[in-house]
């Protein structure tokens, strides 16, 4: 488990920015897209960087289809 999350915060405030779900059996948390976009951009890493246009291109796609 960490106790906290570049981007995100302490585990208080990535509690928040997670959802309860249901994995193999076992009630987890996970990030929410939001939360996971933060984390990417805050670890900075080259693999975390080149898989951000996805995911930002996947919240925009989620909000338009939440506006409708």
């Amino acid at each position: 488990m960490l106790g906290e999350v570049d981007g995100v915060g302490n585990f208080e405030q990535v509690n928040k920015e997670s959802i309860s779900a249901k994995l193999y059996g076992c009630d987890v948390r996970l990030l929410t897209l939001e939360g996971l976009i933060k984390a990417k951009k805050a670890a900075g890493r080259t693999k975390d960087l080149l898989v951000l246009p996805e995911l930002e291109a996947l919240r925009e796609m989620l909000s338009e289809t939440n506006e409708e």
